[in-house]
């Protein structure tokens, strides 16, 4: 048999200066989040098929990453974490007395044939707010999101709401059910209001109500367009959809966050799931989403207790992706070297041993025959290292800073002043 050690399509490996930068990233977005009283939880990267039925998810079954266990149940590896987490919490008896609020970080798998600049193996940093239905939950989130993105530096940004009651009044006034309705919703997720238009010209439906699906494309902007929209509204559910997302809005104004915002009548949200607020975050140099959120009020009741809930995900790897194009650093921690002879091993341990205990970064070498000092100061400029301390000699040591290439002597019985 053919060994393959090449890695499948879809996935990739990260090596360790991108991998430094992303762990910093997913640790200073959670960190912003745990600030507005939200609590890390951890579930599993596989579970039983029934958690991801069809109402959690998008796309067919053939999408998913299955398996067997040994009793021959079936397995898949988590297209999305939200229902995990709602699955988890839905055990929570403190659920039935305040609301929970959870954070947390992971991977996401998705057997696509989409592969092209989209990793079937995706990680997120999210959050989960479960138990509360109001217009204060779903502007947390949403201010949440935008001092997530503020705390990345990212020159520019906005945040676009909408409402997917609003399109479900026009699912349900068209009458439509089966394969055209399913077709319908694919083509409104995806956008495609080309391909919308043409379906709808081949079907029989109220011409008013075909009439708003036209008008989709056009129902986006600032907070005026909310207004434009009651126009369009066809009835009572549709009115309220308009009514709770002015009412977000006024929240937002008093976090002060209402510029980052735009309104967009025409996004029914990636997932099934979703019936209430959805949106997502756009940044410029990247076309994909870097975060993606919703309400999903009855989620929860398919795995036993009903409850309101919204949440949202940032999409790390575009996140990565948009802050590198944009030529934002992300700050990580500097490596020190020390390069020592097999003399100075004990002075150098000691160096090494408090200078960890001080919260330094210390890689050691002990000096091989084959390489110079020289040899040993261009490996750690190529690894990024902040200094090096290279010691062969019983009384003084010379410390390079590797991004001056300034060189210093020091007497090594001056201990204090290396440490």
């Amino acid at each position: 048999m053919e060994q393959k050690l090449h890695i499948p399509e879809g996935v990739r490996d990260i090596y360790p200066t991108e991998c430094k930068k992303k762990i910093v990233l997913q640790e200073s977005l959670l960190e912003v989040i745990r600030r507005y009283g939200y609590q890390d939880i951890e579930t599993p990267d596989f579970e039983y098929l029934d958690v991801f039925r069809k109402e959690a998810r998008k796309g067919s079954s053939r999408e998913l990453y299955k398996f067997f266990d040994r009793n021959g149940d079936c397995l898949v590896l988590r297209p999305d974490i939200t229902p995990s987490v709602a699955r988890a919490t839905a055990m929570l008896s403190s659920l039935e007395e305040f609301p929970v609020r959870l954070c947390y970080s992971g991977n996401t798998y998705s057997n696509t044939y989409k592969y092209h600049e989209h990793l079937k193996e995706n990680t997120q940093v999210g959050t989960e707010l479960i138990g509360i239905d109001s217009e204060e939950a779903d502007a947390e989130l949403l201010a949440m999101s935008v001092d997530l993105l503020k705390k990345t530096e990212l020159i520019d940004f906005s945040i676009t709401v909408g409402h997917a009651d609003f399109i479900n009044s026009l699912l349900k006034a068209s009458k439509l059910r089966g394969e055209i309705r399913e077709e319908i919703e694919v083509l409104l997720r995806g956008r495609n209001y080309f391909g919308l238009d043409e379906i709808l010209s081949t079907i029989d439906i109220d011409p008013s109500v075909k009439r708003v699906f036209h008008k989709l494309p056009e129902l986006s902007g600032n907070i005026d367009i909310l207004n434009e929209a009651e126009k369009y509204a066809i009835d009572d559910r549709a009115r309220k959809a308009i009514s709770r997302l002015q009412k977000v809005y006024e929240v937002l104004s008093v976090y002060g966050f209402e510029k980052y915002i735009t309104f967009d009548l025409g996004i029914y949200g990636e997932h099934p799931y979703y019936s209430g607020i959805v949106f997502h975050a756009h940044t410029f140099k990247t076309k994909n989403a870097i975060i993606r959120g919703g309400r999903y009020d009855h989620l929860l009741g398919k795995f036993g207790k009903a409850a309101p809930a919204a949440g949202f995900s940032v999409m790390i790897d575009d996140l990565l992706n948009a802050l590198d194009k944009q030529q934002i650093p992300i700050e990580t921690p500097s490596t020190n070297i020390i390069v020592y002879s097999k003399e100075l091993l004990k002075t150098a341990l000691y160096f090494a041993t408090k200078l960890r205990s001080k919260g330094k970064h210390i890689e050691m070498f002990k000096i091989s025959g084959s390489y110079t000092k020289e040899d040993y100061i261009a490996y750690g400029k190529r690894t990024h290292a902040m200094s090096l301390l290279y010691m062969n000699d019983e009384n003084i040591v010379s410390l390079t800073d590797l991004k001056t290439e300034k060189e210093s002597l020091i007497d090594i019985s001056d201990k204090i002043s290396l440490i």
